[in-house]
């Protein structure tokens, strides 16, 4: 098994957390898979697989309820910084989002957090741009290939 010291930040909240604690599966120059269960418990989801195109800017988790059953896709669109000293990377939440129901339907969820980050200073015009451009980059991606293309879950 592959030990990497992996964080996700957050705007809103503002967090950083640790979640090295995830099982790391598989580590490419632009792809980290990893198996993980949620941090705190929830009777909703029971588990997960994700895969984090960090330099494609987002990641994409396939949701599994407590009996292993698939309940939906979720795409974060992200950002990373990487410490190449300490091997540690950290995952930059972009706010914006996407999640894909098991009928394909899809639906973009937080502009309201993105917009509200921006506002209040906690990102720059910079960030928000890469937020939309790698939101419309998965979108298109989905629409066109669907979110099998992306990767084999």
């Amino acid at each position: 098994m592959i030990i990497l010291k992996i964080y996700r930040k957050r705007f809103i909240p503002d967090e950083i957390v640790d979640i090295s604690n995830d099982e790391v599966i598989k580590k490419t120059d632009d792809l980290i898979i990893t198996k993980w269960i949620p941090i705190k418990p929830r009777e909703d989801i029971g588990s997960g697989v994700s895969y984090t195109f960090f330099k494609e800017g987002y990641k994409i988790s396939k949701f599994y309820n407590k009996n292993g059953e698939f309940l939906f896709w979720y795409c974060d669109i992200i950002d990373y910084e990487y410490n190449k000293e300490q091997d540690i990377y950290t995952f930059i939440d972009l706010l914006v989002d996407i999640k894909i129901y098991p009928d394909k339907k899809m639906e973009l969820l937080d502009f309201g957090e993105l917009q509200e980050a921006y506002d209040n200073k906690l990102i720059s015009g910079k960030i928000l741009l890469k937020a939309i451009n790698n939101l419309n980059k998965l979108v298109t991606i989905i629409e066109e290939d669907g979110i099998e293309s992306i990767i084999d879950f």
